[in-house]
């Protein structure tokens, strides 16, 4: 999610308990949390475990600096899958991260702008390969 939040601005978001993620300061400052913890422009906040309760939910709560602030906040229930990174290229394995070096360097790596203006059909039908889009993007899903 991508806020951009007015000076002294307050959000508060609800995540299910199972969720972690982390928040990334692009502009301004923020203070999140019971505590207030301070991030400004750059830096990473980790979102702590939660407290389990009987509600399963809890709350983030931002509260932007005098400056207004503009950060994303990135949260999802873990997957469980091993993690394998190498240079620019995040996979779950040796032979994964191997698969889209070479897909980059062929020059077969769909580009970011190709992904948010086209549907997977479309990027395979003008591609010629066979591979899906997940595959190239987040590792292998056989």
């Amino acid at each position: 999610m991508d806020l951009r939040l007015q000076a002294g601005a307050r959000f508060e978001q609800e995540l299910p308990d199972s969720y972690n993620g982390f928040l990334y300061v692009l502009e301004g400052a923020v203070s999140v949390g019971a505590e207030r913890t301070r991030l400004v422009t750059g830096q990473v906040g980790w979102l702590a475990d939660a407290e389990p309760d009987t509600s399963g939910v809890s709350s983030v709560r931002i509260n932007a600096g005098d400056d207004g602030a503009r950060l994303i906040v990135y949260a999802g229930k873990r997957q469980g899958v091993p993690i394998v990174l190498h240079g620019p290229f995040v996979g779950e394995s040796r032979p994964d991260i191997v698969r889209l070096s070479e897909l980059y360097r062929s020059g077969k790596m769909p580009r970011m702008s190709e992904l948010a203006h086209k549907t997977n059909t479309e990027l395979l039908a003008a591609s010629g390969e066979d591979y899906k889009m997940a595959e190239a993007t987040s590792g292998d899903r056989h």
